[in-house]
């Protein structure tokens, strides 16, 4: 299995080695929800850091 961020590195190349086998991927809508994913992580974070202050 692949690094995801070595999908969104290598983009054109990942995109041309899933054709050759026969298969799709949608590297733009990949590389969104990792950065979306990684924000959610981050503000998660921050929220479990408020909280263990207040504790």
């Amino acid at each position: 299995m692949l690094d995801i961020k070595f999908i969104i590195e290598n983009k054109e190349e990942c995109k041309n080695k899933l054709l050759m086998r026969g298969e799709k991927l949608d590297v733009d809508n990949l590389e969104k929800l990792f950065e979306k994913r990684k924000k959610l992580i981050l503000k998660t974070e921050e929220i479990s850091t408020i909280r263990n202050k207040t504790s």
